[in-house]
């Protein structure tokens, strides 16, 4: 059966067209199917909600989703899979957590993602491997750079 018309999901599309007929943002329409116990929805839209988030194009909508966005796992799978590069780097801004930005400074493929996760770091030993593992020289100096700011030598 078609998911769309699946009685349990019927409900869902029917709150979620209502939000946005409101014109509600995005943020605020997935927020009210959550409360509502409308997490089936949310999955099947998972994919949906991702690439939103990464439309080329849609820089508007994509940096004011990030902006608005706080769950800290969400902001690491950003900086890593937007298709926007301004995206990616707005999502590491909005990162706090060492251990995320410590695996987004070590595993993103954009290399201005991983010195923007760079600058945040803080702990010493990651940024020490970096300093001296990453693949790009920009990253690596930005490595060094954060180490001296935290202890005014260098490793």
């Amino acid at each position: 059966m078609n998911r769309i018309h699946d009685h349990k999901t019927a409900p869902s599309i029917h709150r979620w067209s209502a939000c946005i007929q409101q014109g509600l943002p995005v943020l605020v329409c997935l927020a009210s199917l959550l409360i509502s116990g409308c997490t089936q929805f949310i999955e099947d839209l998972g994919q949906v909600g991702r690439s939103c988030i990464a439309l080329p194009g849609g820089r508007t909508v994509g940096m004011a989703a990030v902006k608005n966005l706080t769950d800290q796992n969400m902001l690491a799978d950003v900086a890593c899979s937007a298709r926007d590069g301004e995206v990616r780097i707005a999502a590491v801004k909005n990162l706090t957590d060492q251990n995320l930005l410590a695996e987004v400074a070590s595993s993103a493929t954009d290399k201005d993602v991983r010195a923007a996760a760079v600058r945040k770091l803080t702990c010493q030993s990651v940024l020490t491997s970096i300093a001296t593992e990453d693949k790009d020289a920009d990253v690596r100096k930005a490595a060094t750079a954060k180490l001296k700011d935290l202890d005014g030598s260098v490793f």
